[in-house]
């Protein structure tokens, strides 16, 4: 977070009028704030996916086993794009209409689509909730914003300059420690169960180290 505040906020461990802030100042559009980092997560869960439908066109074999991806992505940004212009809600039918045909051509089953259909409903779900998650990202700005204010509002109110310049080193020290504690918990849980819980599976082939190349092997005949 310290990193990225001088050259995004224009904040210098609470310092606001020292550089020029690259894109906002986080209190200045709170919205904005929240938003971008949704807008951040719901591309991440896209890639997240994507990376699912080539695993399983690599280790099934099958060429269409992206569909149900496909389907579930439209109906995902169906959904999310319809905040912004209602008529996109069209892409969600679309992708509900993939998933059931698909299903239908895949195992020859009206019972199949109608339970694929309920898994993609769960999906869905389990997808908008988990781009909700990003928003903590824009919130740990406004809160780094809120606690750096309130460090230099004491500050501000104490005559003396030694315990102005004490209180901002320690304001200062307490925020870097609880905000390095907090982002790096957060940054861990998106990426783990938010990212790698798309397209990671605990199966594949056992793991077998080389064989000896043959010259080392000889080498080691010659020896004994």
């Amino acid at each position: 977070m310290k990193l990225v505040e001088p050259v995004l906020y224009g904040d210098i461990f609470g310092l606001e009028d020292v550089l020029s802030p690259l894109w906002l100042r986080p209190l200045d559009d709170p919205l904005l704030t929240l938003a971008v980092p949704l807008a951040g997560g719901a591309v991440v869960l896209t890639l997240g996916l994507l990376l699912n439908s080539v695993q399983l066109c690599w280790l099934s074999g099958q060429r269409l086993a992206w569909v149900a991806d496909i389907a579930q992505l439209c109906v995902y940004w169906g959904i999310v794009l319809a905040f912004y212009q209602p008529a996109l809600i069209l892409l969600s039918l679309v992708g509900v209409v993939l998933c059931a045909v698909y299903k239908v051509w895949i195992e020859r089953s009206g019972v199949a689509a109608l339970s694929s259909l309920g898994e993609l409903v769960e999906n869905t779900v389990q997808l908008l909730l988990n781009t909700l998650s990003f928003v903590r990202i824009g919130a740990f700005a406004l809160a780094h914003a809120g606690l750096s204010s309130a460090v230099f509002g004491l500050a501000d109110g104490l005559s003396s300059s030694t315990a102005h310049l004490t209180v901002m080193i320690l304001g200062n020290a307490v925020i870097i420690v609880l905000e390095g504690l907090v982002v790096s918990i957060q940054a861990t849980r998106l990426v783990l169960f938010e990212f790698f819980v798309r397209f990671f599976r605990g199966q594949g082939r056992v793991f077998e180290p080389a064989h000896s190349p043959p010259s080392v092997a000889r080498g080691h005949h010659h020896e004994h």
